[in-house]
């Protein structure tokens, strides 16, 4: 898929995915769609903008029931956690998920968005956003 223009990725990713869609296989339809951002932002957004025969844009319809169908076996969510922690000098956000057969625990470190959702939120003032945000300036993340 790398070595097409940025149509032709679109148009072969689009045919993908509504064949998938069609067959049932709803992970492979989330998968086509997470591979084809990672490739190409411009195909995704052509793919998401292509209409079918009635002029409508299905691709939106098609991810939202593949997401559910996908995981519809997890059940309702519970509760969501977020703790955040300090190593070795970085922050780092562990958020876990909990639904009624599953949970699932990620650990990211904390980006610049975080930090100003952090300030928005009421949970760090001015100066506590702008010295995290110069850590990250000097450090060379965002």
């Amino acid at each position: 898929m790398k070595n097409q223009t940025t149509e032709e990725l679109a148009k072969t990713c689009y045919q993908a995915i509504m064949e998938a869609f069609e067959a049932g296989n709803h992970e492979e339809v989330l998968s086509l769609w997470t591979e084809l951002g990672k490739i190409s932002q411009e195909a995704l957004i052509e793919v998401y903008s292509t209409q079918d025969e009635n002029g409508e844009r299905p691709i939106s319809r098609i991810m939202v029931e593949s997401e559910l169908a996908a995981t519809a076996w997890m059940g309702k969510r519970l509760t969501t956690t977020e703790t955040y922690h300090v190593v070795d000098g970085e922050d780092f956000i562990t958020t876990t998920h909990t639904w009624e057969n599953h949970s699932e625990t990620t650990t990211v470190p904390v980006s610049e968005c975080e930090y100003v959702r952090q300030y928005n939120d009421c949970l760090i003032t001015q100066s506590e956003l702008y010295n995290k945000l110069e850590s990250l300036k000097n450090t060379g993340k965002k």
